[in-house]
Formats: C-alpha cells, structure tokens, sequence
C-alpha cells in the first residue's frame, strides 16, 4: 500500500493536495490571533521556533491576569473553523486558560498536583462550567 505524500508544515506532515488550502486557513487563524489579542492583552509573543509542537501564540495581561496560549496546529484550527462566532470562540479559550491556571494553582498550592487526574481535571471543570453558565457542558469547545 502506497504511504500518502505529505508536506511539513511547521512541525506538522500536511497530505501535499491539502496543504495550500491547510496553509491558507492557518494563517487566517494566526491573524485572527494577532488582530484580537492586542486590545486585551499587553505582551503577545508569536513563536515556535525550535518548540516541538510548533508555532504559537501567547499573550498575557498583567493587568488582569488573563493568559491564552494556543499552539497553531491542525487541531486548533480545525477548532477555530468549527465556530462560527470567533468571539466567542475566543472568550471560551480565554475562560478554560483561566480555569486550567487555576485548578493547577489551586492543586499545587494544597499540595495535591502530583494526585490530579484527567479525570479530575474533567470532572471540576465540568462543575465550573455548569455552575456558571448553567447549561451542560461537553467539552472545551462549547458553542
């Protein structure tokens, strides 16, 4: 059986007939990125190189707090295609960055990191959600 032919994209094998399309939509997502995050965040850093999962963004308010960190990759992207929102879909990265930091927080300062689980993790965000927007949660990426 013939292997499909792929290009690397960053450090991702892209099928080669996908790629320009991959490419295109990547860099739609990447400036999405770049556009929306400076009004709320004060340092934004755009890198990856030499990272092994890739390009990404991180941006910072040390004002508020808010962090986001999102790896340019196929998986986000196909995440970032599923809303049609952006927004939202923004503010719903930017609501579980801030849950994740502090879970991870929260667990370290009690000493209990070394005991959390995935599914603890599930579990308590699945309660944070619920409880603040009270409706039920399937997912990180809810619309």
């Amino acid at each position: 059986m013939a292997q499909e032919k792929t290009v690397l994209v960053d450090v991702w094998d892209i099928p080669v007939d996908e790629a320009e399309t991959y490419i295109t939509k990547r860099n739609e997502m990447k400036e999405f990125f770049l556009k929306e995050c400076p009004p709320r965040f004060s340092q934004i850093e755009n890198d990856g190189e030499g990272y092994e999962e890739g390009e990404y963004i991180a941006a910072e308010n040390f004002q508020t707090g808010e962090q986001l960190f999102i790896l340019l990759d196929p998986i986000e992207l196909d995440h970032y295609q599923s809303w049609d929102d952006k927004e939202a879909y923004l503010e719903n990265i930017i609501w579980h960055q801030a849950k994740i930091d502090y879970f991870y927080t929260e667990s370290s300062n009690l000493g209990k990191y070394a005991k959390r689980t995935m599914e603890d993790w599930e579990n308590w965000i699945k309660e944070q959600f619920e409880s603040e927007f009270n409706q039920s949660y399937s997912g990180r990426y809810i619309r």
